[in-house]
Order: structure tokens, then C-alpha cells, then sequence
């Protein structure tokens, strides 16, 4: 049996731990937004920004751009790059999207039929999205080869 040559990496399980927080927090990113607001004392009449889109936007943002640059890292074409940091995106985009999963049985309570499957069926999409994103980065981080340093790029 052939011994393992490559050196542990102790950064996997923090990097993964930290990404589901990164998740966590994006799923919900109304609430992120006024805790910030709330944490850092800022009223509504002097804040810069008053809306929570900027924090949707942000969290999406970060992650096209991370896989963008990450897929270059290991030698993609920048197109193929561009094209895979799209679809994220369109996935972080579902699930990045502003619906509380957990208010799901009172979106049941719709009285519109058409509404009602309307908004379950993105509650399901965003619950979907959320797990692939989970996967994706799940993938990047206990990949068997070992991890880019920060300082490679």
C-alpha cells in the first residue's frame, strides 16, 4: 500500500466550516441586513444604504468572482471560467433570493392556487440552490488535492 506523500492540510475543515457560515448567512440576507444595520448602530435616516438588495447582490458577487478566480487558478480558459462563474450566479441568485424557507406553512395558506405553487415552488428551488451551492463548495473543500495557498493567487 502506498503511503500518502501529500501533506495534510489543516485548513479544510475551518474553510468549510467558514463557507457554510458564508451560506447560512446568504440565505437569509433580509435578516443579515438589519443586524448589521442593528449591530452597528446605524439609524434608518443616516444609513448609507436602506435596502437588503445590496447584501443579495454582495453575496452573489463574492461567489461568481471566487469560482471565476479559482477556476483560472487550476488552469480553466477564461471563457470557460466566465461561464461557470455564470452559472453560479444563476444558482447563488435562487438561493441567495430573499424568501424565508422557514415560513413555508404560512406561504401554504395562500388562497390563490396559482400563487401558492408559485411561492413553494421557489421555496423548493431556494432549498435546492442552497444545497448544490453546499455541494459546490463542499467539492472545493475537501478536494484530495491539496488547497491553493492564499499567496498563489
Amino acid at each position: 500500500m502506498a503511503a500518502d506523500t501529500e501533506p495534510r492540510d489543516v485548513w479544510r475543515w475551518p474553510l468549510l466550516l467558514l463557507w457554510t457560515f458564508y451560506l447560512v448567512l446568504g440565505a437569509f440576507p433580509e435578516d443579515l441586513f438589519y443586524l448589521l444595520r442593528a449591530f452597528g448602530q446605524v439609524t434608518t435616516q443616516r444609513a448609507f444604504v436602506n435596502s437588503y438588495w445590496l447584501v443579495y447582490l454582495a453575496w452573489i458577487l463574492f461567489l461568481a468572482w471566487f469560482v471565476v478566480r479559482r477556476a483560472r487558478f487550476l488552469g480553466m480558459e477564461l471563457a470557460d471560467a466566465l461561464g461557470r462563474g455564470l452559472r453560479v450566479v444563476v444558482v447563488a441568485g435562487v438561493g441567495f433570493y430573499p424568501l424565508r424557507i422557514s415560513d413555508v406553512l404560512q406561504y401554504a395558506q395562500v388562497p390563490d392556487p396559482g400563487l401558492r405553487y408559485l411561492i413553494l415552488g421557489f421555496a423548493a428551488a431556494k432549498a435546492l440552490a442552497l444545497f448544490l451551492l453546499l455541494a459546490l463548495l463542499v467539492g472545493y473543500c475537501l478536494a484530495h488535492r491539496r488547497l491553493p495557498d492564499w499567496k498563489d493567487g
